[in-house]
């Protein structure tokens, strides 16, 4: 009958191997080798048809531990190296695309991100990037063009790639408009990005009476008759902006 083991204690260790782990079970008199995933043990004493003391070989990650005896091999446990880290995995980014120019900000959701040393785009750096947790990451883009991988580096790894679209035909991006609430023909500021070729500025689906772009972040437009709260919208050859709301009084 085969060994069976049932306990490591620890079953933690240092990377660098080193230190002494007890093994219990039953049948273990007769061991003729411990492995820590496929390394042996440099050494081990049978102390008893119960226990084993076996020293850890250097190693990463979490690998399994087996003894072998006249019978074959046991059962395994599962012994973990401490300060191995896990490869990092990037399940999405948004936004998905992002100006040619570079400086697009963008949010990186997936795990393993901590300690994180690179984040590239296609092969290029990314302008900058904040490990904000061990699940999300802030990431500013740099130059580029096309369709490339994102990838994010860590001490466990390269990640999967995600797909960022460098587009120059971006909606806008609306970020506030203020006041937020007044009276129709009230002039209302709306502030955003991309907003420069502006064709149209809603209020729940009623173009503004009047409006005027001052920059590509700023229109200045004319609340046109309304009840309730309802969406503010710029609208320009690229599309239409997201919502902001807006409340008439």
């Amino acid at each position: 009958m085969s060994a069976h083991i049932t306990a490591l204690h620890p079953s933690t260790g240092p990377a660098e191997g080193g230190n002494t782990v007890a093994i219990s079970g039953c049948g273990l008199a007769d061991t003729s080798d411990v492995t820590f995933g496929t390394t042996s043990a440099p050494s081990f004493t049978v102390t008893s048809d119960t226990t084993i003391t076996a020293v850890a070989p250097p190693g990463s990650g979490s690998v399994p531990v087996t003894v072998f005896t006249a019978a074959g091999a046991s059962n395994s446990l599962t012994y973990s190296y401490a300060g191995s880290a896990e490869s990092p995995v990037l399940k999405a980014i948004a936004p998905q695309a992002g100006d040619p120019a570079g400086g697009s900000d963008i949010i990186a959701v997936g795990s393993g991100f901590t300690g994180a040393t690179a984040v590239d785009f296609g092969g290029t750096a990314a302008a900058d990037f904040t490990v904000a947790s061990d699940t999300i990451i802030g990431i500013t883009t740099p130059p580029g063009t096309g369709t490339v991988p994102v990838r994010v580096t860590t001490p466990g790894g390269t990640s999967n790639g995600e797909a960022f679209t460098y587009s120059a035909s971006l909606p806008p991006k609306l970020v506030a408009v203020t006041p937020r609430s007044g009276r129709p023909g009230r002039t209302v500021v709306i502030f955003g990005c991309k907003v420069n070729r502006a064709k149209s500025v809603a209020f729940g689906g009623h173009p503004a009476e009047n409006f005027t772009v001052l920059s590509d972040n700023v229109i200045l437009a004319v609340v046109p008759s309304g009840t309730g709260t309802v969406p503010v919208t710029v609208t320009t050859p690229a599309g239409t902006s997201n919502p902001v709301r807006f409340t008439y009084t």
